[in-house]
């Protein structure tokens, strides 16, 4: 039987990103960069309300700012520590 993601695997599916992309605190991808997660490249494949809710999540535990500013998503100490 097939499941639903978790809120916590697109998290960790966040998170592997920028660990891919050797992102330290501070630091940011785009967010085109998570593009591949809803495209069914990986593990899971997750629907677009699944990442935009595992990043508000995130941005509440403060582990990435979450206010995308031409299209980045900064990864934060908090976050650095979770990857």
């Amino acid at each position: 039987m097939a499941a639903l993601p978790t809120l916590e695997q697109a998290e960790c599916a966040i998170l592997d990103v920028f660990k891919e992309h050797g992102t330290r605190p501070g630091e940011s991808i785009r967010s085109i960069a998570l593009t591949d997660l809803t495209t069914g490249k990986g593990e899971h494949q997750f629907r677009t309300d699944d990442i935009n809710a595992a990043i508000s999540s995130m941005h509440d535990k403060d582990w990435i700012d979450a206010a995308v500013q031409n299209g980045f998503y900064v990864l934060l100490d908090a976050g650095f520590e979770q990857v």
